[in-house]
């Protein structure tokens, strides 16, 4: 694998800023490009790891999915009114939320 460059400019961290739509003060930068460049070092160690023998996996916790049968009612499902019933603003059988301006 292709080892990434671990120090970070100040001109990467306001491009990566710019992708993720953050507004960072002078000090923000500092501190996230020596917060960054820890992290970006700590992944190129982990691929020095032989990893040849060990199996692809989409989880490492030892969990399976919960599947009921078909025909067998599902008690664990909340109500609607269940749900909402502590809900600020809602209507009906739906919560409201304010719209978000991208």
């Amino acid at each position: 694998m292709k080892k990434i460059k671990t120090q970070l400019s100040d001109d990467d961290i306001k491009y990566l800023a710019i992708l993720s739509r953050l507004s960072l003060k002078t000090d923000e930068i500092g501190n996230l490009k020596s917060k960054l460049s820890e992290t970006i070092e700590y992944i190129n160690n982990l691929q020095k790891l032989n990893t040849e023998n060990i199996l692809p996996t989409a989880s490492v916790v030892n969990m399976k999915n919960v599947v009921f049968q078909d025909g067998v009612p599902n008690k664990r499902r909340l109500k609607s009114s269940e749900a909402l019933k502590n809900a600020k603003n809602k209507t009906e059988k739906f919560f409201v939320i304010k719209k978000r301006v991208i």
